[in-house]
């Protein structure tokens, strides 16, 4: 028998004021490490080692293979400079592999040697872009590659560069390893002074670190991966000023693992604020805060203040590289929390995220297991559902039912929503999505049917309904 129902015309107002209607203007001040014991203590553990690793590129076990994985994560790391790049390009070099440039001293780099200059050309190629490629196997089956590539540079000047590298298979570590890696052509149009402006406007670089901390880090739905967090290392100077309430000064490496610590289990984010202010000397300065749910019905603040400056990047030999923007100090302020929400409010941002939660389960870009995000909504124990009219018979048949969906639809858009039951510890309501086929981009619309209940201070979902026609 289907929940009380209640007037829509009562109950849509609070809907439509959603997480706005929360107040969070009187916070008490929490000890960080009390936040660090209780996410230890009281949400499920998650594997983030193995999560990630799910997530890895292949082992390349073949010269095609290898060629491919080693021009996709070269041309990548060139690209965006991102430290993932860097990390799957590590993970295909020999520790002792010979690396030659065009620069001075270029002969037999170190593995920080080649990072540096590596970065240095990232920051100086605006855009790069793959010209030609050759592969050659040999009869002890080592390979040789020839990579050329275009790029537009800083000065309005275009290159063409060339780098060769061999490989050989490691039976001890079963896949193929980067033994040399050489720079064919020359440095003569690279400069070896900087200019005296950075190449990206000062808007540009704050507008990517908005979209890093609101779209990426502390996207709402949370789980993400320690990658999401390393990402960070792009905007901070290499020696930053660091300091956290009640933990002290630290280092950009203990800052990210205090990040991973401190945000890596989080699945509600909510009131992001985003503020700029700069002075005079071209310091800029970036209000950030952003509020997150522990345990139910207890909600915490977190605020940092970024400053930003100009900045003449490292050395590399008698190279200098390029004025940037740059992080050179984060400081974060005590957190605040406010205890207990409403009852209302908590159903309201419960209809909220499990609409953003089934919609992620058909996103692919994202960088943490939607899938499970979404299933972890439910209470297995007391679930039951359907699809099209078929019932799940088991929790397991569910996860097989969703897995396969989520193979067939790419897309899934949120149109209308509605709640057709609801009582002080009951809640029905559904969703109307456009959802997009994979294989032929083809739309459809369909009803998704949630029900939960209210106990130990939290609503927790257990009834899922596919509609298969609208």
């Amino acid at each position: 028998m289907r929940l009380l129902v209640f007037s829509l015309l009562l109950f849509l107002p609070e809907l439509a004021l959603g997480f706005e209607s929360l107040d969070l203007s009187e916070y008490n001040d929490l000890s960080s490490n009390t936040i660090i014991d209780f996410y230890d203590n009281e949400i499920p553990d998650i594997d983030f080692e193995l999560e990630r690793r799910r997530f890895q590129e292949p082992i390349p076990k073949t010269g095609a293979e290898m060629m491919a994985r080693f021009n996709r994560n070269f041309l990548n790391f060139l690209s965006k400079g991102e430290r993932k790049d860097w990390n799957n390009l590590m993970q295909i070099m020999s520790p002792d592999a010979y690396i030659e440039t065009c620069m001075a001293s270029a002969y037999g780099l170190s593995m920080d040697q080649f990072y540096k200059w590596m970065t240095y050309l990232s920051k100086f190629y605006l855009e790069v872009g793959l010209t030609s490629t050759v592969i050659t196997d040999s009869s002890d089956g080592d390979i040789t590659t020839e990579l050329v590539y275009r790029s537009d540079v800083r000065g309005d000047i275009k290159r063409s560069d060339k780098w060769t590298m061999s490989a050989t298979f490691d039976k001890e570590k079963g896949h193929f390893v980067v033994n040399t890696l050489k720079m064919m052509s020359d440095c003569s149009t690279i400069p070896k002074t900087p200019p005296l402006e950075p190449a990206i406007p000062v808007e540009t670089f704050i507008s990517s670190l908005k979209n890093k901390l609101v779209s990426d880090i502390f996207l709402d739905g949370g789980l993400h991966y320690k990658s999401a967090y390393e990402s960070m290392y792009n905007y901070l100077n290499p020696s930053p000023f660091i300091n956290i309430c009640d933990v002290g000064k630290m280092s950009a490496n203990q800052f990210v693992e205090y990040w991973n610590k401190r945000y890596g289990k989080v699945q509600k984010y909510m009131n992001h604020t985003f503020e700029v202010t700069h002075t005079e000397n071209k310091t800029y300065y970036v209000d950030f805060s952003v509020t997150y749910q522990g345990e139910p019905g207890t909600f915490y603040k977190d605020r940092y203040k970024f400053q930003i400056q100009k900045w003449l990047n490292f050395f590399v030999d008698y190279f200098e590289n390029f004025m940037d923007w740059t992080i050179i100090q984060v400081q974060q302020y005590c957190t605040e929390n406010k205890t207990k929400m409403s009852k209302s409010d908590e159903s309201l941002q419960k209809m909220a995220l499990s609409s953003r939660r089934w919609d992620q389960v058909f996103r692919t870009d994202l960088q943490w297991n939607t899938q499970k995000a979404f299933k972890e909504m439910f209470d297995q124990k007391t679930f039951n559902g359907y699809a099209c009219g078929g019932k799940f018979d088991t929790w397991t048949k569910f996860e097989d039912w969703l897995s396969n969906l989520a193979k067939f639809y790419g897309k899934s858009v949120p149109m209308q929503t509605s709640v057709y039951a609801a009582t002080q510890d009951k809640l029905g309501f559904w969703v109307l999505n456009q959802m997009t086929a994979w294989s032929d981009n083809s739309t459809s619309k369909h009803r998704v049917y949630f029900e939960g209940y209210y106990k130990d201070n939290n609503w927790q979902l257990n009834h899922l309904g596919f509609a298969c026609n609208e």
